[in-house]
């Protein structure tokens, strides 16, 4: 039989006060990160107030793209399996909506 067993007086005090110091923390941070009053200052304009959006520029991207790899054996030897273009095949009924006729054997069950 199990016998239920008795919490001692020092382990409630210590149960208790980390109870309240775990509330007290967590109500600490959610004050100040999203109750507290103050405001995030206001983001500063793009340039100097003489230059205007129009003068700003983005960076040139230069990107080079080679092809001297396709010559090479590996892509040269590749052979074409199939016939291509595919071509697709007729699937489905004309009218999927449409009222499916079942046989007279069919019906009669």
């Amino acid at each position: 039989m199990l016998v239920p067993k008795k919490i001692g007086q020092t382990r409630k005090i210590i149960s208790v006060i980390i109870i309240v110091i775990a509330l007290s923390l967590t109500l600490y941070l959610l004050y100040t990160n999203f109750f507290a009053g103050s405001v995030a200052p206001a983001p500063e304009p793009l340039g100097s107030e003489t230059e205007s959006i129009t003068e700003f520029s983005a960076p040139l991207i230069v990107s080079v793209f080679t092809t001297d790899f396709l010559a090479k054996p590996p892509f040269v030897n590749l052979k074409a399996f199939g016939q291509l273009p595919v071509k697709s095949q007729t699937l489905g009924r004309s009218n999927p909506f449409a009222v499916i006729n079942y046989g007279a054997s069919q019906a009669a069950q």
